[in-house]
């Protein structure tokens, strides 16, 4: 019987969503990681509130990430669709107008 038969009983198990072990979710582990898919997988996990909500370590491996990877989807951030209230009056009126 090894560790690695029964990682369970040795660890503290894996995430439920990719299978990474709880050991990752780390800063130590983070700074010291390259694998650019590797973070993207640690990122989704921490922005899911599945492990729990870590804003510091969130923090710290998007700033890790967009070192190795700059252009990274998982780095993007979902915006709300633009309403009237998103723009200056100006700016509407000449929106309103091209649509007419």
């Amino acid at each position: 019987m090894t560790a690695k038969d029964y990682p369970s009983l040795w660890g503290f198990g894996t995430t439920k969503t990719f299978k990474i072990p709880v050991e990752h979710l780390d800063f130590k582990y983070i700074e010291k990681c390259s694998d650019v898919k590797h973070l993207e997988k640690i990122l989704c996990v921490l922005r899911s509130g599945e492990e729990g909500y870590y804003p510091e370590l969130t923090e710290f491996c998007e700033k890790r990430l967009s070192g190795l990877a700059p252009g990274s989807r998982a780095l993007r951030r979902e915006k709300p669709a633009a309403t009237a209230a998103s723009f200056t009056a100006e700016e509407w009126e000449k929106i309103d107008g091209d649509i007419k």
